[in-house]
């Protein structure tokens, strides 16, 4: 029985493709490890010294870099300050709405996370509170 064809070519085999593929990478392989070679016989004592300072002070700035962007000392506790007075506006929003007379809510962007977090629901045109409790967060 012939060997069958295979994209125009015999098929040999796993074994020898395999081997055929071995050898071919060790010869890359071989390849690298001489130019490798070749490029650290090539590099003079002065020339590796003159690498390893550049190294050194590019490491030297990127550890300033990294030292320049980390934040300094306490924060001032603006942005949970921030949260707060925002949880406080939410809570006041809260407070004008009735358990059972449907009322408009004023504010922008508000209305769609209180109907997903439960503390409102839709009644008629407007929306009624619910009783699940708001907490603001002032007593930390």
């Amino acid at each position: 029985m012939p060997p069958r064809k295979l994209n125009g070519h015999a098929s040999i085999g796993p074994i020898k493709t395999l081997e055929r593929l071995a050898s071919a990478h060790e010869e890359h392989a071989r390849a690298i490890r001489h130019t490798i070679g070749l490029l650290v016989e090539s590099q003079s004592a002065g020339k590796r010294k003159a690498t390893a300072t550049i190294l050194d002070g590019a490491l030297a700035l990127d550890a300033e870099r990294i030292e320049a962007t980390r934040p300094k000392g306490k924060r001032d506790g603006s942005f949970i300050a921030a949260k707060r007075a925002k949880r406080r506006e939410t809570a006041g929003v809260l407070a004008s709405l009735d358990a059972k007379t449907p009322r408009p809510i004023t504010g922008q962007g508000k209305v769609s996370a209180l109907l997903q977090n439960g503390y409102v629901k839709r009644k008629g045109a407007g929306y009624v509170r619910t009783s699940k409790p708001f907490v603001v967060g002032d007593e930390a």
